[in-house]
């Protein structure tokens, strides 16, 4: 068993639709309660330097490794460009043809450095922003060090 509740009845009673359902109910509840706990655990962290709302500390601190928490919502973009090389953000205000979505570029980062990445609605933003972060303690970042301080440019 890989967790503690399960889908009663014969799988092969229910279509595939109605099984991903009834699994889903089962695991919501264990879901929520991680969202609910690193929200929290971002509200414990304010003020300690170890939080963040802004794109460009966010995409910097991704792309390194630092980001252990990424609080995004569905809807949330934030198009620009980001120079590995320099450590550069450049934001633009709409997409163009040559950027990308930072938060889509943020969680792809967070999620390959073995952070989590959290779906949540606007209202549940820590922070009161489209995306936020919890970043690793010190004890916990990579041996490759600091990536130093981004330079934000519009």
């Amino acid at each position: 068993h890989l967790f503690g509740k399960g889908v009663i009845g014969n799988p092969e009673a229910f279509s595939n639709k109605e099984l991903h359902t009834r699994a889903f109910s089962v695991l919501k509840a264990y879901f929520d309660t991680d969202k609910t706990n690193a929200i929290k655990e971002y509200l414990e962290l304010g003020g300690t330097g170890h939080t963040t709302s802004d794109i460009v500390d966010i995409v910097t601190n991704s792309y390194s490794g630092q980001v252990e928490k990424l609080f995004v919502t569905a809807d949330s973009h934030n198009w620009g460009t980001f120079d590995a090389g320099t450590n550069v953000v450049k934001l633009h205000a709409k997409a163009e043809l040559c950027n990308q979505d930072l938060t889509d570029f943020a969680a792809a980062h967070t999620l390959f450095h073995r952070g989590k990445v959290y779906e949540v609605s606007p209202d549940e933003v820590p922070g009161g922003a489209s995306t936020a972060a919890i970043l690793r303690h010190e004890k916990h970042l990579p041996k490759m060090g600091h990536p130093g301080t981004a330079k934000k440019t519009e």
